[in-house]
């Protein structure tokens, strides 16, 4: 039975060179028989027979809708690999989208929706999806644990990047960092933000989760870090490289721990660090850089002697934080002057 003759067809619109999205459901559609063959799909790991249905012949890259009984997916191909699928299931009440796994669910596991919150697309790996981002886009993972294939380039401004529930996300090995923003010559304000996620850059001892660079930039970066907790094997869990000198670059994180160093390069005196309830378990480190600018830790717990660098014109707050020593079981005293072991200008100390 063809899909003309089930009367189903999708829409379907480019998003980026890998994804497809399903734009709405019509009466005529594909009925090319392009191939048939049994596919071993990686959600279930179980050989199928499935029937491909094609405007075009296939070729390197093409799109196709296949049938399996009364199920019908969406799919796309990049070099005869599937790169995004969708699955679309007949119901009481009309077509509905799932999940290859069979989950009720409107959109995949790793989905991206436009600045107004609109559905667009669905992928199989973060780093297809973050390839296809478009300045504004949000990219929700659903719980589960995702490993990197490669270093990922943030090439879009303004883009979220939330988990939703537990979600683990692995740096790739041998990559030298998770993500990077690379937003090249911006002339305004541009940010990035990530929140709900477990970043692990455990790799080796240099391996970076978050590395900011403002290259080329003439515009401040903003970069929120929201309810993160990151693993570490030494390697900065947050890296600033200020290439820009002119262009600020500008810290916002609350709740989360950092098992790794926060090394931040300051060039601007209007960069800020500014950290609430968090962790900072391997400390913090400004360059030396003789300029004036604010860091807040606000409500923290940070390694003992463990904020190193900077300089005097450097202001450091720091109310309501705890120190605690890197020993088994820890020990926890305020936060006192000893614990500013650089030569940052502490302004404000744990009240009295």
């Amino acid at each position: 039975m063809s899909l003309a003759n089930d009367k189903v067809s999708v829409v379907q619109r480019a998003i980026g060179a890998n994804a497809l999205v399903a734009s709405r459901v019509i009466r005529s559609g594909f009925t090319n028989v392009i191939q048939s063959d049994t596919y071993n799909f990686a959600s279930g790991n179980r050989g199928e027979n499935v029937v491909f249905y094609g405007e075009t012949a296939p070729g390197a890259n093409y799109n196709s809708i296949a049938k399996i009984g009364d199920e019908y997916i969406m799919l796309s191909f990049t070099a005869g690999a599937i790169t995004q699928a969708a699955k679309y299931l007949f119901t009481a009440s009309g077509w509905q989208l799932y999940t290859l796994d069979g989950a009720s669910y409107s959109t995949g596991a790793i989905s991206i929706y436009g600045s107004d919150g609109a559905y667009k697309a669905s992928y199989t790996t973060i780093d297809l999806a973050c390839a296809a981002l478009a300045n504004g886009d949000i990219l929700k993972i659903r719980a589960g644990e995702y490993t990197l294939t490669g270093a990922i380039d943030i090439t879009k401004t303004d883009v979220q990047i939330i988990g939703e529930d537990c979600v683990r996300v692995n740096c790739a090995v041998g990559a030298d960092y998770g993500f990077k923003t690379v937003f090249g010559a911006i002339s305004s304000t541009k940010g990035i933000t990530f929140k709900n996620l477990e970043i692990s850059a455990a790799d080796d001892a240099t391996q970076q989760a978050i590395r900011i660079e403002n290259t080329s930039a003439t515009g401040r970066i903003n970069v929120y870090i929201n309810d993160v907790d990151f693993e570490s094997d030494g390697g900065d869990s947050i890296h600033v490289d200020h290439a820009a000198a002119g262009a600020a670059i500008r810290l916002y994180m609350k709740h989360g721990t950092i098992e790794g160093p926060i090394n931040f390069t300051i060039k601007s005196t209007d960069d800020k660090i500014r950290i609430e309830d968090a962790e900072l378990s391997a400390g913090l480190v400004t360059s030396a850089d003789n300029i004036a600018m604010e860091i807040l830790l606000h409500k923290c717990l940070v390694l003992h002697e463990g904020v190193t660098g900077g300089h005097t014109s450097q202001l450091l707050y720091t109310p309501y934080c705890l120190n605690f020593t890197d020993t088994n079981p820890r020990v926890y005293a305020k936060y006192d002057s000893s614990d500013s072991a650089g030569s940052h200008t502490d302004s404000l100390l744990y009240p009295a």
